[in-house]
């Protein structure tokens, strides 16, 4: 987030961005530490719209 706002990249595209890769590196952890469970396509949707609930949270503290 700071190096893509020093290179003056838009808030919305980098707040997408670290959703996509701390989503994914948090759900393989998750399913192979935390649940031991198999990686499976719905699991993996139902994770990401959970992680994607915090994405007007974190947009909106950007600007308070």
């Amino acid at each position: 987030m700071i190096v893509g706002d020093y290179v003056e990249i838009y808030y919305i595209f980098l707040v997408a961005l670290t959703w996509i890769i701390t989503g994914n590196i948090a759900y393989i952890l998750h399913v192979n530490i935390t649940f031991r469970t198999i990686v499976n396509w719905p699991g993996y949707v139902q994770f990401m719209l959970g992680a994607a609930a915090g994405i007007p949270v974190a947009l909106l503290f950007f600007f308070i």
